[in-house]
């Protein structure tokens, strides 16, 4: 077994309450001859191989319609054929499958939470659909006549025989049952009229595009990622042409996709991430959510989505997903907030949620702005370093020097004269080279980063005046041809750019360890919950309303 493997625990005495759980092997085995494992509520243990089985879960399993996996442990409905909950199946939702009587019983607190949000998920949706029963009706048939269009322009386009055109049209009277059954409330014939329509056509997308639908309101978040990224996957060229231009349907897809899987990942980010698309990374979602808000401008989803990629908050909350981390830009703090109040505007009853989270990118902006000004610096330099700083210590403890690298390269390229107004001044201090055992003492007022007001007091021992310091001069912000600062020449890093990403650099790297991490810590200081970086990271801060209720 390698690491990074997912394994079952079984036989164990003194953690019985483990048994049947699926973790994840962590490294190679250890001098005492156990394994080191990792639970996914974060438990490090270390166990016999005798007490580990290699589970192919449902997260590794392929992606099939067809495909029964142990709500429980996750393994794969093989030779052994699974039960379903009798309480899924009392409630019409659609059913979770156990392994076997132990499994059932070791999950069974989990499970009854999860029928519980299922229950409030339901009498929501029942409320929904009382109020929107007309309106429902009136789009119902729109929507299908705009199905049926699609499609013929496929079998024009693609050239399909009478054959698979009949059952493509069989397929798509089996979305039509299945949609008004889920409408109904009855999730369960509802997944399983999709289901079959899945086996009867598994080239299209619509089948795994609504299973995905009923699972998200059977409260099965990771089934229902599996499904709606199936449902991307199946959307190939038939949605997008070879110049780029895509259409509605591709739009409804990778926006299900975006909110199952973020919903999954809010669940159980481990788990999640094991499925995780090729598209999930900064600039992908960026340019995704731009085509579908374009393509869904009143869909309160789509504006949504396009806030939260905006506003950093999916690289801010799960700290295991592969999004690098990005800068807390005030112009995207800005525009996220500009589509929370569309999202408002198309979503009444998610008004305050809205408003709330507009409110948190607004004043997110306006601090990073009222720092610029106090400092004197760019703020969109302070603020990718800033981003990078508080989270140095969350991520990566032993390595806040490197996480100030990143914020350098990642900050803009600054020389002396960026600096507004271009009469502020900044010392940039380093500690003497014998022990680097100073903590920076109070910053002269112009400092880049904007340490002062958080540091710790009491940790000016042994600090040094150094030998890197600049002073701000009145130039032209657009001269390219500045005369470099003699103090920095033959120093590593650009010296026509001492700014911000310059300063921290050189600053960290005079440091001891224990003083880099003081120092990350003062900058997550400067943030007050709720307002600033850490209120942005979401549940942690209270302020900041969840990303994605219950489907």
């Amino acid at each position: 077994m390698d690491a990074g493997c997912r394994v079952r625990l079984h036989g164990l005495v003194a953690r019985a309450e483990l048994n049947s759980t699926v973790c994840t092997l962590t490294g190679p085995q250890l001098t005492n001859g156990r394994y080191p494992v990792k639970l996914d509520d974060g438990q490090e243990l270390a166990v016999k191989l005798d007490n580990l089985t290699l589970s192919v879960c449902g997260e590794h399993a392929p992606c099939s319609a067809l495909a029964r996996t142990c709500w429980g442990c996750g393994a794969v409905e093989g030779e052994v054929v699974f039960q379903q909950c009798q309480l899924c199946v009392d409630r019409k939702l659609a059913p979770s499958f156990f392994c076997g009587r132990e499994c059932q019983k070791a999950s069974w607190p989990r499970h009854k939470l999860w029928h519980e949000e299922a229950k409030e998920n339901a009498s929501r949706g029942a409320t929904d659909a009382a109020r929107s029963k007309d309106e429902f009706v009136a789009t119902f048939d729109e929507r299908v006549q705009t199905t049926a269009q699609s499609l013929q322009d496929v079998f024009a386009t693609h050239g399909y025989n009478a054959h698979a055109q009949a059952e493509t049209s069989r397929y798509m009277e089996m979305q039509t049952v299945g949609l008004g059954l889920m409408h109904l409330g009855n999730l369960a014939k509802a997944a399983k009229t999709f289901r079959k329509s899945i086996k009867l056509c598994d080239k299209l997308p619509f089948g795994f595009y609504n299973l995905a639908l009923v699972l998200l309101r059977s409260n099965d978040a990771f089934g229902g990622a599996q499904h709606a990224l199936k449902a991307v996957e199946c959307l190939g060229p038939l949605h997008s042409t070879s110049s780029g231009v895509h259409d509605q349907t591709w739009a409804e897809c990778y926006s299900l996709a975006f909110k199952a899987f973020y919903s999954a990942l809010h669940k159980s980010p481990a788990t999640a991430m094991s499925i995780e698309p090729p598209w999930w990374n900064d600039g992908d979602l960026r340019r995704i959510s731009k085509i579908i808000v374009e393509k869904l401008a009143s869909d309160a989803d789509a504006w949504e989505m396009r806030a939260w990629v905006l506003c950093g908050m999916i690289a801010h909350t799960y700290p295991t997903s592969s999004i690098p981390e990005p800068s807390s830009h005030c112009l995207d703090c800005r525009e996220a907030a500009r589509c929370f109040f569309k999202q408002a505007e198309l979503a009444p009853m998610k008004k305050t949620r809205c408003l709330e989270a507009a409110a948190n990118c607004m004043r997110e902006a306006q601090k990073v702005e009222e720092l610029a000004r106090q400092h004197g610096v760019p703020f969109a330099a302070l603020a990718a370093t800033l981003s990078v700083l508080a989270t140095a210590l969350r991520r990566r403890p032993r390595r806040a020097a490197l996480a100030a690298a990143a914020a350098a390269d990642a900050s803009l390229p600054l020389n002396q004269s960026s600096r507004s107004g271009g009469d502020a001044t900044g010392t940039c201090a380093r500690a003497d080279a014998r022990g680097g055992a100073g903590e920076p003492e109070g910053e002269p007022e112009g400092e880049p980063e904007g340490e002062p007001e958080g540091e710790p007091e009491g940790e000016d021992e042994g600090e040094d005046e150094g030998e890197y310091s600049y002073e701000g001069e009145d130039e032209d912000e657009d001269d390219e041809d500045d005369e470099p600062d003699p103090d920095f020449e033959g120093t590593e890093g650009p010296p026509s750019s001492p700014g911000v990403s310059y300063t921290v650099r050189k600053k960290l790297s005079s440091l001891t360890l224990d003083e880099q991490l003081r120092f990350v810590r003062s900058v997550e200081k400067m943030m007050e919950p709720g307002k600033g970086v850490r209120g942005m990271r979401g549940q942690s801060a209270g302020k900041c309303p969840r990303v994605w209720g219950p489907p």
